[in-house]
């Protein structure tokens, strides 16, 4: 005979909790240097130490003003920068600088002439400005080759004479990677599937780079690994205006269409706390930012949310010109002061559910707690009606309340209600197949306004209150 006794089990998962949403986002990106695996920054000084040059610590270390944490992943530069042609205002001088490379960032640069001389004699002086920040005088040295400090780029003054007052500008694109290597690097980071809301893809975007974004998050979620990207469409071009930057942006992506990758249209004058300038950079770069401190329910364009923080001036103001609906920007408003988000959409096709953001966030959300919920019933005992070997209502009942409960949970005041429903004519008996339906009432949200203006007489508007209603009688 045994002895008697206790046995303590303790159960677990009785209290609905649901993977806390995540903050964090990824940036891929190009860099001069530094490690090609993923590394988790949660202040911008980490990306200034882990990379040189491109614009990967730069993007992060912007993102990182107004949240934490983001993984920067660095991919490798396989087209140099690029550098245009310089642009001379004033015509007396004689010494025209020749600009060599490779760049390492897009930058705009320019030298002002502030002493007059000669290359030969080494007495003349210049001020060199980058993005609109000018750097001390520098004198011209005689074999006239002046290195701009953290760019890679030097400016070779030929021989001839320099005259105050003149003005040479030029800029730089930045080094680009291929669309096998981005893909490539997005597959690796994925690959350990990290817990993100998003992935920001750096530099000017193609059709083709978008489609092969779409595909790997496409083949993410066929194993339950949900997330959208951002892309960045290319920036204005010198003298070119906002609406036929708009047409042409939206000429090339016309045959595209994903519901898992919007792009984003050029900004403007973005403070990099590395550098401590502003740079003209795309609108992703404040729109990553700002959507990971707001709940995923919450519409971008909220004008309560206020405007982003460390800007100066767009460049594409969607205010001026709109976006055509299908591509992320950033605006100003008439009558209020800074810059705000004018919208995030994703390219889904007309009619898509999931064309904005915040819908496609809190329907990710919900599939991801629905398929942690059902998995507890993955092998589960689930007894059956005697006579029609369906699933017995109760125990359907009780799945529908187990699952609808985790997801209400879990989507909190992202979602207006959550219903879900077992397929109650499922003979399990025969197919071993549970089926249900995970439905998400989401939120309205004010897209526009209307406001009816008019004067009013309240006399007048009393006496038609007070009027007795006419009925089929009167005469």
């Amino acid at each position: 005979m045994t002895l008697a006794k206790i046995i303590v089990n303790f159960d677990d998962y009785q209290l609905g909790l649901a993977p806390a949403i995540t903050d964090a986002h990824a940036k891929i990106g190009v860099a001069a240097d530094g490690p090609f695996t993923p590394q988790r920054l949660t202040r911008g000084t980490q990306a200034a130490e882990l990379y040189r040059g491109g614009p990967l610590a730069g993007a992060a270390a912007v993102a990182l003003m107004q949240t934490s944490p983001v993984v920067a992943v660095r991919v490798p530069a396989t087209t140099a920068g690029t550098l245009t042609s310089v642009t001379r205002a004033g015509t007396t001088g004689t010494s025209i600088p020749a600009v060599a490379g490779p760049p390492n960032d897009a930058y705009a640069f320019s030298i002002a002439v502030t002493r007059s001389g000669t290359v030969a004699a080494g007495d003349a002086a210049v001020e060199v400005s980058v993005n609109g920040q000018a750097g001390s005088e520098r004198a011209v040295p005689a074999g006239g080759v002046l290195a701009i400090s953290g760019t890679d780029v030097t400016a070779t003054f030929a021989a001839g004479t320099l005259v105050a007052g003149e003005t040479y500008a030029f800029s730089s694109a930045a080094p680009t990677a291929t669309v096998a290597d981005i893909a490539t690097t997005l597959e690796d980071l994925l690959s350990t599937r990290p817990d993100l809301r998003y992935v920001h893809v750096l530099g000017s975007t193609t059709p083709a780079l978008a489609a092969a974004v779409d595909a790997i998050l496409t083949e993410r979620a066929t194993r339950n690994h949900y997330l959208h990207a951002i892309l960045e469409a290319r920036p204005m071009a010198t003298g070119e205006t906002a609406s036929t930057y708009l047409a042409a942006i939206e000429a090339q992506f016309a045959a595209f269409a994903s519901t898992r990758v919007g792009i984003a249209l050029d900004g403007g004058e973005v403070y990099n706390p590395l550098t401590r300038q502003l740079e003209y950079r795309n609108s992703a770069w404040k729109l990553t930012g700002q959507r990971a401190t707001r709940p995923i329910g919450e519409a971008a364009y909220r004008v309560r949310t206020g405007p982003v923080p460390a800007m100066g001036g767009l460049r594409f103001d969607a205010n001026l010109v709109g976006t055509s609906g299908r591509f992320a920007a950033l605006r100003t408003f008439d009558g209020r002061e800074g810059v705000y988000v004018a919208n995030w959409p994703t390219m889904a096709p007309s009619g898509s559910d999931y064309g904005e953001v915040q819908r496609r966030e809190v329907i990710d959300r919900a599939a991801a707690i629905g398929f942690i919920s059902a998995m507890d019933y993955l092998g589960a005992d689930i007894p059956v009606d005697i006579t029609t070997g369906r699933v017995l209502e109760t125990a359907a009942a009780a799945f529908d309340t187990f699952v609808e409960g985790r997801v209400r949970a879990g989507l909190g005041a992202n979602a207006s209600g959550v219903r879900v429903r077992m397929d109650r004519e499922e003979n399990i008996l025969s197919t071993e197949h549970l089926r249900f339906t995970l439905s998400v009432i989401p939120l309205g949200y004010a897209h526009r306004i209307t406001v009816n203006v008019g004067f009013l007489n309240p006399l007048l508007a009393a006496q038609a209150a007070a009027a007795p209603a006419a009925t089929e009688g009167d005469s």
